[in-house]
């Protein structure tokens, strides 16, 4: 059920990316004249990973609680993990925008990269909720359906831009942002649960 939901979600990609993006440093940030402020901007990247994890925490949550949920639950599950990311999502890339462009010039880059990712994936994922909404879960190729419903289109060169933004984790001036910052407070919250949650030591 966990897998199936996850995949019906549509949404695995997605969350991959903007977590691969948090790991390289936790950054975001959008152009402007003016240089961002780094806990404005780091607040605002952590704010979309930590809707995108806490979307898919709560699907793992009714999973776990419920492994033979029947389609009808896995639809809605998938709706709610949909209606969850996008705005999540939505606001961070508004914020962003608003923060203005690191100086630094790994985080501009990772900036940039999620601005992409972003623009590519809001509109993947309307169409996903579309594609989800309009499934019968009557259907007995409804797990098949659910299941085949793509992310393309929120794909990403999301290996290339960790290689661009190597190095941010250890930034001191970022480092220091993300602890000021409530945002990324939050989202390592959701993170710790997140791999508590999957059995992942340390968390």
């Amino acid at each position: 059920m966990t897998r199936r939901l996850v995949a019906a979600s549509v949404l695995a990609g997605l969350t991959l990316s903007l977590a691969a993006c948090g790991d390289s440093g936790d950054n975001g940030g959008q152009a402007a004249a003016k240089p961002a402020d780094p806990v404005i901007w780091v607040g605002a990247v952590c704010g979309g990973i930590d809707g995108s994890l806490r979307g898919m925490l709560d699907v793992l949550k009714t999973a776990k609680d419920n492994p033979d949920a029947a389609p009808e639950t896995q639809k809605q599950a998938a709706l709610k993990l949909l209606d969850t990311v996008e705005p999540a999502i939505k606001k961070s890339k508004e914020d962003m925008e608003k923060s203005g462009t690191p100086s630094n010039p790994a985080a501009a880059e990772l900036h940039k990269g999620l601005i992409e990712i972003y623009d590519k994936s809001l509109p993947a994922l309307a169409d996903q909720r579309r594609q989800v909404m309009a499934l019968d879960p009557k259907d007995p190729q409804f797990t098949q359906k659910i299941e085949s419903i793509d992310a393309g289109g929120g794909a990403a060169d999301t290996q290339g831009l960790r290689e661009k933004t190597k190095g941010l984790e250890n930034d001191p001036e970022l480092k220091s942002a993300q602890e000021k910052a409530p945002g990324c407070q939050k989202m390592k919250a959701t993170a710790k649960e997140f791999g508590q949650v999957l059995g992942i030591p340390g968390s």
